[in-house]
Parts: structure tokens; sequence; C-alpha cells
């Protein structure tokens, strides 16, 4: 009916909705960008998957997880890899 809420707000939009939209005769919505976050990991010890392990070294998991999760949930993600354990290099 009219003045009835079509989309709750804050929901992400799927193609349905936006169907939903042309078939009420709206040509723009008013929409918010998606979250962006960036994720790296820390350490010596931590290596990329596919390269050979040093001595002591694991492989990176935790930062293929989160960007992951991150992207899953709708999120731009920046991937700047690893850093390692230089101070310097660490600061903003």
């Amino acid at each position: 009916m009219r003045g009835d809420l079509a989309l709750a707000e804050g929901r992400r939009l799927e193609p349905r909705d936006i169907a939903l939209i042309a078939a009420l005769g709206l040509s723009s919505l008013e929409v918010r960008r998606r979250p962006r976050a960036a994720v790296f990991s820390t350490g010596d010890e931590i290596c990329d998957p596919g390269l050979p392990l040093a001595p002591a070294a694991i492989y990176d998991s935790n930062r293929y997880a989160l960007t992951a999760l991150l992207r899953r949930s709708g999120c731009e993600v920046t991937d700047l890899g690893i850093l390692r354990d230089d101070r310097d290099a660490k600061r903003g």
C-alpha cells in the first residue's frame, strides 16, 4: 500500500531489491559505500603459501581467512601483505 515500507534501511541490496525499486518506479536510491578494510600480517617467521618454508617459519593463514571473511561480509579489502619485524616499516 502507498506509504508502506518496501525495503528496510541498512540491508545489503540484492538483485531482487533492485527489481523491486524499479517496479516502484524509482530511478535512483540513496545508498552507503561498502566498508573498507586493510589486512596485513607481521613477523619474519610468516611465509606466503606456495613458498618454501624456512626453519621455524609458518604459512600465513590468518590474513587469508580474515580477507575472506571481510569480503564475504561486503567489505572492500586491501591486502598489504606481510610486514617484516622492522619497527620503522610499521610506522604510519
